[in-house]
């Protein structure tokens, strides 16, 4: 194993996950469970993707309420299905089956420290994100990545802004990359999510018919980009304000906001999802003065759709995050 930490990471990005030059197509199937605070399922559902090259896939999120279906094309992707946007955690979970480490090309631009983890019987290398002074690949720091200490695959993915941690278990070989065979997101010590890799197998051309958008399908007018790779955008965060009624009646817990990111870094369109009542304007007025490093897309800033998760604890000081 290679001492020096970007070598080491250049490695394991051509180790683990599906996607690069030298994949074959290929279809993967995924079920899923999503957890609350006492363990009980909330939702469950299937993630399923067909790939045979960056601009021609297909990707269905199916749950307990809607289905949607995204097809890559050589002029964008179109949708069909609901038009929301998925759970931020189960667009994160298809990321960490398929392609759960930053590029070759985002890879040569960070810098990279190594910190070793023991938990136990198992052993890791991590390798945390450091400074990135040439303002490329922001959504991946604050992230460490953790993999075995005798061959470059990949176990846990940590995310310090969102305090959530990606378990890769029973780790399956494919087209000579490592795959979750079971994947655990962990928030706060408690399991949040449960995905199984059900199947992964090689894409016949006779399947590949099923890649072609569907009549009622329609262009994708904006990106939807989950709120661990937002997060890793943001260049200015205001802290809200804790209401008093709130801290006097000992009301804590998440406030979700959906919200657009505009190719300036603004951010605007913003609607609550959930969250207490009493913190909800408190957690606007913050968010609504919030600035991200825009989003490019083929080298081009694009409009984004996101969800912001704005925590107030009674615990601390303040609002935590």
């Amino acid at each position: 194993m290679p001492t020096d930490p970007k070598v080491l990471m250049l490695l394991a990005v051509k180790s683990n996950g599906l996607t690069g030059d030298d994949m074959k197509p290929w279809h993967l199937k995924v079920t899923y469970k999503s957890l609350d605070d006492q363990g009980k399922v909330t939702d469950q559902g299937t993630f399923e993707e067909l790939w045979a090259s960056p601009t021609r896939y297909k990707q269905t999120f199916t749950s307990q309420n809607y289905t949607l279906t995204e097809f890559g094309t050589e002029k964008g992707i179109v949708s069909t299905g609901a038009h929301e946007a998925p759970r931020d955690q189960l667009m994160d979970m298809a990321r960490e089956f398929v392609d759960p480490l930053p590029s070759a090309t985002q890879t040569a631009h960070l810098q990279f420290e190594i910190v070793p983890l023991d938990l136990g019987t198992m052993h890791l290398t991590c390798l945390q994100v450091g400074p990135n002074p040439g303002g490329i690949s922001a959504n991946v720091l604050g992230h460490r990545f953790c993999i075995n200490t005798e061959k470059p695959a990949l176990r846990v993915t940590k995310n310090y802004f969102s305090h959530a941690s990606y378990i890769h278990n029973h780790l399956v070989s494919y087209q000579g990359r490592f795959v979750a065979g079971d994947l655990v997101l962990q928030k706060g010590g408690k399991n949040a999510l449960m995905a199984h890799l059900e199947s992964v197998e090689p894409l016949a051309d006779a399947d590949t018919v099923l890649l072609q958008p569907s009549p009622d399908a329609k262009p994708l007018e904006v990106k939807l980009l989950s709120g661990s790779l937002a997060e890793g955008m943001l260049l200015r965060r205001v802290q809200p304000d804790y209401p008093s009624i709130a801290r006097d009646a000992r009301v804590s817990g998440t406030v979700v906001i959906q919200a657009k990111i505009n190719k300036e870094g603004g951010i605007e369109n913003l609607q609550v999802v959930s969250g207490p009542p009493m913190l909800r304007q408190a957690a606007l007025d913050a968010v609504k003065q919030w600035r991200y490093r825009p989003y490019l897309l083929d080298g081009e800033p694009v409009e984004v759709l996101t969800t912001v998760n704005v925590f107030f604890s009674l615990t601390g000081p303040g609002p935590s995050y």
